[in-house]
């Protein structure tokens, strides 16, 4: 998919994506920015990732910021405006449901949106206006719900916070939010009780008397 026009929050950026491209790195636009030009709602932050490591991002700029190195970012300073660059990276095992214990750094964009919190904003689009896509956000976007990158209570347990970020979001978008994975009669509750509206609960239901376990979903929901 290719934006029909690129907003002028990303066309004052672009100059950014560019350059790192030229320097031989892969630069896209990525997160929630992405999201809200697809649903033309106003831009508020535009985020930059890179192949580029750090040291890398800093040689190809004259001025630039450590405001997070150790996880990758750099404040590049250049043409009269901010823009925060950071590393593809992903990320080690988390503390405290908060943080990880680690981050790596990559050159692959796809490991970097694997660990993003929800699809609708694990999007990146790059100088071209064309957006990519590597786990079907769009079809959550056209569908209008809300799901986790990967396993829904992998990406809760490494930060709780995410819970009350998705149920935000669903709020203000007015979305739905669906849990796939780990999904049983006893859980299934948990969920609707955190927000959840969706369940996808396949390995559950074909693993017993079909009837009976979608009867026990049904009970647990409406219970």
């Amino acid at each position: 998919m290719r934006l029909e026009k690129m907003p002028s929050e990303f066309q004052e950026a672009l100059p950014i994506l560019e350059k790192i491209k030229a320097a031989g790195f892969e630069a896209y636009f990525v997160g929630g920015s992405v999201r809200d030009a697809l649903l033309n709602r106003p831009i508020h932050d535009v985020d930059i990732a890179s192949s580029s490591y750090p040291e890398e991002t800093k040689q190809i700029f004259e001025r630039t910021v450590d405001i997070g190195i150790e996880h990758g970012t750099v404040l590049v300073l250049e043409n009269g405006g901010e823009y925060e660059v950071t590393t593809f990276r992903t990320e080690d095992v988390y503390v405290d449901y908060r943080r990880p214990s680690s981050v790596s750094f990559v050159r692959s964009l796809e490991e970097d949106l694997k660990r993003r919190d929800f699809t609708v904003n694990a999007f990146a689009l790059n100088e071209n206006a064309e957006i990519i896509d590597k786990f079907n956000g769009l079809a959550d976007l056209d569908n209008r719900v809300l799901r986790a990158v990967g396993k829904a209570e992998e990406r809760f347990n490494e930060d709780a916070l995410r819970i009350m970020r998705g149920l935000r979001f669903a709020a203000s978008l007015d979305f739905d939010i669906e849990v796939d994975g780990g999904i049983d009669g006893q859980t299934i509750s948990q969920a609707k009780e955190a927000g959840a509206n969706v369940f996808v609960a396949g390995s559950y239901v074909f693993n017993g008397d079909v009837n009976e376990r979608v009867q026990t979903l049904r009970d647990a929901v409406n219970g």
